[in-house]
């Protein structure tokens, strides 16, 4: 796969942010696409809210794409993420404040009881959803170019956190443990499990309101299925949101495959 030099633009949190030692980017920079994000990565940074996003930074968004369109450097693809730090919510230390918190039923003692339906429609269905189309609505609007969105794999509440000194997190198992949630890790890794899927189905969706611009990419269970994730699912997951240097490997192939079914490869 040496030589594709296809020139991609980030947009979203930190599965996409070029900064980091091991991302979604650096990943498909190990395929030799050229990926970049804005010059201040305004648009592409670590915490970076879906609610931002669709806010205060659209029409800034919205200008960049459409001043980089057409020019020597324009990206000749989007890829696009964002939604997880408006469910966590990066670094926030009262945990009965994050939004996960307020979905979840206290005291729940299975997974099947653990989210309450309604909440997590309003939520997922309902909030997110509108800020995802008003995204895409602002991009589609500015650039032809082809549009690649995406969701997450399914994360392992675990309670670790970035392996850096000071780093942020944990971020799942604190807000579990706050909602008084059953305290077994598989329970809580269907609740997640449950919750991501819905995130992904609703991207998906969305998606298909810009038809044959803005393609979907499904990561939900592609970790899982890697050699070796059933004995020690952390060769692949490095903490409780973000994937190691061989998971976020094994999700650029999802995005390579897409590229060359699309044939802009």
């Amino acid at each position: 796969m040496s030589g594709n030099a296809l020139r991609l633009l980030a947009i979203g949190d930190s599965w996409q942010y070029t900064g980091l030692t091991h991302s979604l980017s650096t990943a498909l920079a190990g395929l030799k696409y050229r990926v970049r994000a804005d010059d201040d990565d305004a648009y592409c940074a670590n915490g970076k809210t879906l609610r931002t996003l669709a806010g205060a930074d659209l029409p800034d968004l919205a200008n960049y794409v459409a001043n980089m369109d057409g020019s020597r450097e324009a990206p000749q693809v989007l890829l696009l993420s964002c939604g997880g730090n408006d469910i966590a919510q990066r670094n926030v230390r009262e945990y009965r404040a994050t939004r996960l918190f307020t979905l979840l039923r206290q005291g729940a003692s299975s997974a099947e009881m653990a989210l309450d339906p309604g909440l997590v429609d309003e939520f997922v269905d309902g909030e997110l959803a509108r800020h995802y189309r008003a995204v895409l609505r602002a991009l589609t609007d500015n650039t032809r170019i082809p549009i690649l969105v995406h969701g997450y794999d399914r994360p392992i509440p675990d309670g670790r956190k970035l392996n850096i000194p000071f780093g942020p997190g944990p971020w799942l198992k604190p807000v579990f443990d706050a909602a008084g949630i059953a305290a077994e890790l598989p329970v809580r890794q269907e609740i997640m499990k449950a919750l991501i899927d819905r995130l992904n189905a609703m991207i998906g969706r969305v998606a298909q309101e810009f038809p044959g611009q803005v393609h979907h990419l499904g990561f939900a269970g592609v970790l899982e299925q890697q050699p070796g994730y059933s004995q020690d699912y952390r060769i692949y997951w490095a903490n409780e949101l973000h994937a190691t240097a061989k998971g976020y490997a094994a999700l650029a192939h999802v995005v390579h495959r897409k590229i060359v079914e699309l044939g802009l490869l």
